[in-house]
């Protein structure tokens, strides 16, 4: 995540919670965009979180409906989460939540939507507004992204001050693989287990 990208995501998040507009937050996504969202919010939201956060990835309609169900469409915001903003899967389920909103009487549920996307044009034909799009370099990989925007709900729900605990996690974990002897270094030390345990030993899977 650039400093610009990451400053325009705590200006909206801090918008968001200085709004008083929103009770709860629903995450669309599938694949990263979904797993690393839901893995830090439980992970991290036991002690309390400002947002409930919701996360949806089933493209069965029972997984939004269960999501929703004791939530205010008035007092919700969407967050739709694809790199390409043209996953079938992601798409549908936000097209159902707009639908949820406009029967719950939304009159502009549009405004109740940000994207996360490396393809802002998309998210802007698709009826999101510019001001609430939160970008991200295409080169960003799914199972990496929770370090960009993606990473959005987790601020938004858990705090800021959380999430750049989380950054800062991250990058003492990059200083420590860049510099630790190779005998001490997490990274090297879990990839060589890989190595032994499923080209040597023969093992099918490696958890």
């Amino acid at each position: 995540m650039t400093l610009a990208e990451r400053e325009r995501m705590l200006a909206f998040a801090e918008w968001v919670r200085g709004s008083g507009q929103y009770d709860d937050v629903v995450n669309i996504g599938i694949g990263g965009s979904a797993l690393g969202p839901k893995l830090l919010v439980d992970a991290l939201g036991r002690d309390g979180a400002r947002y409930d956060v919701k996360v949806v990835s089933n493209i069965d309609g029972a997984a939004l409906t269960e999501a929703v169900k004791d939530m205010d469409p008035h007092k919700t915001i969407v967050a739709v989460a694809s790199k390409t903003f043209t996953t079938t899967e992601t798409l549908l389920n936000a097209t159902s939540a707009m639908e949820w909103m406009r029967d719950g009487g939304v009159a502009d549920p549009y405004a109740q939507f940000v994207a996360l996307t490396a393809y802002p044009d998309k998210a802007l034909e698709w009826g999101v507004d510019e001001s609430r799009i939160l970008p991200f370099n295409e080169s960003v990989g799914g199972r990496y992204s929770l370090w960009c925007s993606i990473g959005f709900p987790v601020a938004l729900g858990l705090g800021w001050a959380v999430y750049e605990e989380l950054l800062e996690g991250a990058a003492a974990m990059d200083r420590h693989f860049r510099e630790a002897p190779w005998e001490q270094n997490l990274p090297v030390l879990m990839g060589l287990i890989g190595v032994w345990n499923i080209d040597l030993v023969r093992l099918p899977t490696l958890a």
